[in-house]
């Protein structure tokens, strides 16, 4: 479940568009224990996100077929992701990121803007699928 809501996950500023293209390396477990009548929500995963940013298209290049220009692709890496014990939202631990090929120099900064949104994005997704599982019945 967590792998296909991840797939999913595209963010946009209205001139890049960071789309995830797979999802990779997904390690860990969610659960619901529950205890003297409190139920509490566990979870704990890693994974990787491979994905590609392009420049967003014109109405008309689009409708001509032309392929999106690729700006950059990469990956993040999620190492720990866990349900904190405090206020019992998600929280993300060490999110790396990793180019498999470089953006241009002079796009560099925003591009980092893009990868920003799209780990805001991811995180909203997270959060999500954290609400779904604490909906569930024991």
């Amino acid at each position: 479940e967590l792998e296909r809501r991840l797939k999913d996950v595209s963010a946009s500023d209205g001139l890049l568009k960071t789309v995830v293209k797979e999802v990779k390396d997904v390690e860990g477990a969610a659960s619901v224990v529950a205890s003297r009548g409190t139920s509490r929500h566990l979870c704990e995963y890693s994974f990787e996100l491979q994905y590609t940013m392009t420049r967003v298209q014109e109405a008309a290049e689009a409708a001509e077929g032309k392929a999106a220009t690729i700006v950059c692709l990469g990956s993040l890496s999620y190492s720990d992701v866990t349900a904190s014990k405090a206020s019992g939202m998600v929280e993300v631990g060490g999110v790396a990121n990793k180019y498999t090929t470089d953006p241009p120099p002079a796009e560099e900064p925003i591009v980092a803007a893009s990868i920003e949104m799209l780990k805001l994005r991811v995180l909203q997704e997270l959060e999500q699928f954290d609400e779904e599982l604490k909906a569930k019945k024991v």
